[in-house]
């Protein structure tokens, strides 16, 4: 006869020992988690299922080839999920208003430059120059 349980599980057992091993899992503490949750417990094999679909959905995840890049934080992610909440971050925001001026920046510096250019050559050719 059963004379150890768990009350968050409505498993019963029949040594110490067991119910000792049983209060370490990892199934017992999801269903704490359940329980303070006022959710109903879930069978032992309801969780390795659970567990197993976790498990193969981050396996999915791993196995893409592709990265995702961040050009403005110059950050590549292994992962959409990682990407969007780093996309809605604070940090991101700022670093894509700084990169969005920064390119305009180098847009007008270039353009100053070609325009500098443009300028030092008309100049060096009217040095050159002989007037008649």
């Amino acid at each position: 006869m059963a004379t150890h349980t768990c009350l968050g599980c409505h498993v019963a057992f029949n040594s110490y020992e067991g119910q000792r091993d049983h209060f370490q899992s990892d199934w017992h503490r999801y269903n704490a988690m359940r329980k303070v949750a006022e959710l109903p417990p879930v069978s032992k094999e309801t969780y390795n299922e659970r567990v197993g679909l976790i498990k193969s959905q981050k396996q999915a995840e791993e196995e893409i080839d592709g990265k995702i890049h961040c050009q403005p934080c110059k950050k590549s992610f292994t992962s959409q999920k990682a990407f969007d909440n780093h996309t809605k971050s604070k940090k991101h925001l700022d670093t894509v208003i700084k990169y969005q001026q920064g390119a305009s920046e180098a847009d007008l510096n270039k353009k100053n430059k070609q325009l500098s250019a443009t300028v030092q050559a008309v100049s060096d050719d009217e040095d050159n120059m002989e007037v008649l």
